[in-house]
């Protein structure tokens, strides 16, 4: 995933739209945490990465689920509980990972 973050240019999104689910908030955080940092190291703008679980306000997760809905979402990588995956649908994520595997 490291590499499509390298290739997202100024000015335009090239990242493919990346769902990494995990099993606990803690990793989620985690996670969130390291590609946030590793993100603006590389000059780029908040907001590319985003975290979504149960303990996050409904008008926030309302507002991410419409966002990373979009094709050209602002949220590219969205790292998620199984709180995201129940019965939401977002046809144009290219990649999904689970951390641990």
């Amino acid at each position: 995933m490291a590499g499509d973050i390298d290739r997202v240019g100024e000015g335009a999104v090239l990242c493919a739209k990346t769902l990494i689910f995990t099993h606990s908030i803690n990793n989620e955080s985690d996670i969130y945490s390291w590609l946030t940092s590793r993100v603006r190291e590389m000059g780029f703008r908040d907001g590319f990465v985003s975290m979504f679980h149960t303990h996050i306000a409904e008008p926030l997760q309302q507002y991410m689920l419409s966002e990373f809905s979009k094709p050209d979402s602002i949220i590219r990588v969205l790292v998620s509980t199984v709180a995201f995956g129940m019965g939401v649908t977002v046809g144009n994520v290219r990649q999904v990972g689970k951390f641990p595997h």
